[in-house]
């Protein structure tokens, strides 16, 4: 298996579950409120910078409250961690109309108004309890896995704040996660590795597509859904696949692609990311022999849409794709875009001294990306406080 963690955004030593050995696999669960102390409603917590921190010079406080109907122009620090280690990183990232909500590894799954602001903890990360990277919204509720011991869980909180709910728990669960208005979707290793499907209420995780061969499992590196289909990455295949929601036999989308992670649609087509970054982010710049790839969702060959990178995060509006990217040249990464239609990459934002992390985000305005004060190259290690920066479109 994949260590999706690492894929995500996490180093090494913040990788969960997915090497969990024991009985257990499938669990029946409902949901149920989640113990007093191990997560808590929205506290609160300032996550604006108020000062310079490791030579990033705090902007948040130039970001225009999103009463006002508008956001400063120019990249800019919208919220950071503000947790007692102060050593973060955003390790998912989700967007909605009024605020941007992401998985800190340290502090929790936390919220900031999309102009910036006091960054609030939905679900605080207790002593006993470690974040995964795998994050989802929907119109109501902030989904996530996180972990306790050698058992994986699926969480939720209102948008809003309030108590947590645990959906289900057991040994094999992992990530990704993608989320419509009845069902999340991730995948399980183990014995019967599949990828499966948890109702929002909690419940029994139903197999949609069997991951076992006589060879081994396979890996789901990233997962994205539409009305109809649940769509994926397998990087040891060098294969992305679909199954219908309801389940049935996968289908087989392309083959042959370097080492494909990250995957994203839009109403016309899907997207991934091969090679490059994604799954080993936080160490030095890349190979850069990873790429972009467009494949129409009514069928056709995948059209490649830049090359020549090392993608990591990746996400779309439907006009272009957005990716971090780590290649040889980008100094701590940079945020790039390529039209849908096919053209030659431009760049939306290079951090200088906050280095960038993978997960990205889109909405009709900006985009969104994780960073760090301090990183050292050499270790892959995170030496300062986690920060979530934008930049109009």
């Amino acid at each position: 298996m994949v260590d999706v963690d690492r894929m995500r955004g996490c180093t090494a030593g913040v990788s969960l579950g997915l090497a969990a050995t024991g009985c257990g696999g499938i669990v029946e669960s409902r949901a149920v409120p989640v113990d007093a102390g191990e997560s808590s409603a929205m506290d609160g917590s300032s996550g604006t910078e108020s000062g310079s921190r490791d030579g990033v010079a705090a902007d948040a406080a130039a970001s225009t409250s999103p009463e006002s109907g508008s956001c400063s122009s120019g990249a800019r620090t919208i919220g950071a961690n503000a947790g007692p280690s102060a050593m973060g990183r955003s390790t998912a990232i989700a967007v909605d109309s009024t605020s941007v909500y992401w998985v800190d590894d340290t502090t929790g799954i936390l919220k900031v108004p999309l102009c910036g602001g006091t960054a609030s903890t939905l679900a605080a990360h207790g002593p006993s309890t470690l974040p995964r990277t795998a994050l989802a919204i929907d119109s109501a509720s902030v989904y996530w896995l996180g972990s306790n011991g050698d058992r994986v869980r699926v969480d939720t909180v209102p948008l809003g704040g309030g108590a947590t709910t645990r959906l289900t728990e057991g040994l094999y669960i992992t990530g990704p996660l993608a989320v419509d208005a009845t069902s999340l979707y991730l995948a399980q290793f183990g014995p019967d590795p599949a990828l499966v499907r948890l109702p929002l209420g909690g419940g029994s995780l139903a197999t949609m597509a069997p991951l076992a061969t006589s060879s081994g499992s396979l890996d789901v590196g990233s997962l994205a859904v539409d009305a109809t289909n649940a769509y994926w990455s397998q990087p040891s295949t060098g294969s992305v696949m679909s199954v219908p929601l309801a389940g049935g036999a996968p289908l087989t989308l392309a083959t042959a692609q370097a080492n494909p992670g990250p995957v994203t649609l839009d109403s016309a087509n899907l997207y991934w990311a091969n090679g490059g970054q994604w799954a080993f982010p936080t160490m030095p710049p890349g190979s850069d022999e990873g790429s972009i790839v467009k494949l129409p969702l009514a069928g056709g060959a995948p059209i490649t849409l830049a090359s020549g990178i090392s993608p990591c995060g990746l996400a779309t509006d439907g006009t272009s794709v957005y990716f971090t990217d780590f290649s040889k040249g980008a100094v701590n990464g940079q945020v790039l875009k390529v039209p849908v239609a096919g053209g030659i990459p431009s760049t939306i934002a290079t951090p200088g001294k906050a280095p960038l992390v993978c997960p990205i985000a889109v909405d009709a305005t900006s985009v969104y990306w994780g960073g760090v004060t301090t990183f050292d190259p050499f270790y892959g290690t995170v030496l300062g406080g986690g920060l979530m920066r934008t930049m109009p479109k």
